[in-house]
């Protein structure tokens, strides 16, 4: 607590910079997750979309998703490593420089 009477929890200044790094933390993961999440075995979506979402929403996590985003493609191949992450890193300039 900040040590004033009747201050909130969120209002200090520490318990703000944990929160913020939660949630760097939980969306670099997500990011990570749903990169990998396939559909048919052959379709990866979920990546560029959560990317997308971010960058509409809230564009100050748009490049801790596109760093774990661009290692959550990583399957093994390295063209398609290569491609994906072009992919993710476009959508991050695009989506940086958006209005």
């Amino acid at each position: 607590m900040s040590g004033k009477l009747g201050a909130l929890p969120w209002e200090t200044k520490g318990a703000f910079k944990t929160s913020l790094r939660l949630t760097v933390a939980a969306t670099m993961l997500v990011a990570f997750l749903f990169s990998r999440a396939a559909l048919m075995q052959e379709l990866h979506p979920f990546g560029p979309s959560l990317v997308v979402f971010l960058g509409v929403f809230n564009p100050s996590l748009i490049w801790p998703a596109v760093l774990a985003a661009i290692a959550g493609s990583y399957r093994g191949v390295w063209g398609s490593f290569i491609s994906n992450g072009a992919v993710f890193i476009l959508l991050g300039m695009v989506l940086t420089f958006y209005p």
